[in-house]
């Protein structure tokens, strides 16, 4: 049986408190420590490790500084990241698939996995 620390309560509370968020450890740490001011980024690194590796939370490089967390949900999706703000949309799996799935019989082409992130710039920034 999984111990359930009272800093993986927290991180797990953050997620749920800002739902669709994508947050950076470093975003993590900060508002965790509102919670548990004893708590150290080292810990808040362990956490989202080990809450990753339980398949709690699923890690993105949405930029090439950092990787960002979110709760895992059913529903598979791939990022668009606006350049400029960071902005994240999240596009399902079903509005990529299909046009994926055309594209390789055009190719002939098996699929193994779609790994997809679209940067750009969003409306605000257009």
């Amino acid at each position: 049986m999984e111990r359930i620390t009272q800093q993986r309560k927290i991180v797990l509370g953050l997620f749920n408190d800002n739902k669709n968020s994508h947050l950076s450890a470093y975003d993590i740490y900060k508002l965790a420590k509102k919670k548990l001011p004893k708590i150290n980024l080292s810990t808040v690194y362990r956490t989202v490790n080990t809450l990753v590796e339980e398949g709690k939370l699923s890690k993105y490089q949405l930029n090439e500084e950092h990787y960002h967390y979110q709760i895992t949900e059913k529903v598979p999706h791939y990022h668009m990241i606006c350049s400029i703000c960071s902005k994240v949309v999240e596009i399902p799996l079903k509005e990529i698939e299909a046009p994926a799935k055309l594209l390789a019989e055009k190719h002939k082409f098996k699929i193994a996995r779609i790994n997809l992130e679209i940067d750009g710039k969003c409306r605000k920034h257009k």
